[in-house]
């Protein structure tokens, strides 16, 4: 872009200006984030909204939830404050720092679309965190019945289905759920919903219609036949619990 720049002094405002406008741009980004304990349809939904054109949410990332708690575990020291201002850093400086890190790794990910989207569980506990460096994104929530949720993550690590077991991945789930829920709640219903994944089995139109709604998508019926894209639209990976699953139709 600026290689007929002849001045050193005219590149260098040039860059600093269009640094700006990024930022700004990437702030006011629609990004879609979604979450739920483990086993609760999270890969499901995922895979259901990449069947979108618009839409670009791919494997979890993994590292996403890490960065949020170091960065917020750090800002929260008073210590870590101070030594960021003498530093010359502000609280406005990092999160620009953030923004564009956070929209570089999602909009690298998988696919360049009109709404970029980042599945990882954990995410949802930084949501208010999120919601001040992108102000206009939206969290999907998924809640699959205690029960169910704890059966399926014992089997996955194949642990003995025990009452010891069982009760300490309930009390885990309930943790989460007790954190994830107020937050949602703080944001409200035009930031955060709740979807069951019984519905979504049991009523998938219905249900997907929900969301879609809830994110100002367009309706295709792709979104029930997600699939037929697998391995198109829809990048899996080795690394996630799910991908043998939602190769498979939605089924009860």
């Amino acid at each position: 872009k600026y290689e007929n720049v002849n001045s050193e002094n005219k590149s260098n405002s040039l860059i600093e200006s269009q640094k700006y406008y990024k930022i700004d741009l990437i702030k006011n980004y629609s990004l879609i984030f979604i979450g739920g304990y483990a086993r609760s349809g999270t890969t499901l939904m995922r895979a259901i909204l990449d069947v979108s054109d618009d839409v670009s949410c791919g494997p979890e990332t993994k590292i996403l939830p890490l960065l949020l708690k170091f960065t917020t575990d750090f800002i929260d020291t008073e210590q870590n404050i101070k030594q960021i201002i003498d530093a010359g850093l502000t609280k406005q400086k990092l999160n620009n720092a953030l923004r564009l890190y956070i929209f570089s790794l999602l909009n690298e990910h998988v696919k360049t679309a009109k709404r970029l989207c980042a599945k990882d569980p954990d995410i949802l506990f930084y949501m208010l965190d999120l919601i001040n460096l992108f102000p206009n994104s939206k969290f999907v929530c998924m809640v699959r019945d205690a029960r169910a949720s704890v059966y399926s993550l014992i089997r996955k690590y194949n642990e003995s289905l025990d009452m010891g077991n069982a009760i300490r991945y309930l009390m885990t789930w309930n943790q989460y759920y007790l954190k994830v829920n107020d937050l949602c709640k703080k944001l409200g219903p035009s930031k955060c919903i709740i979807v069951k994944y019984e519905n979504l089995i049991l009523y998938p139109e219905d249900t997907i219609k929900y969301v879609t709604n809830f994110l100002n998508l367009t309706w295709t019926n792709n979104f029930l036949n997600h699939s037929q894209f697998i391995g198109n639209k829809i990048v899996v990976s080795r690394s996630e619990w799910s991908t043998d699953q939602i190769k498979k139709p939605i089924y009860k």
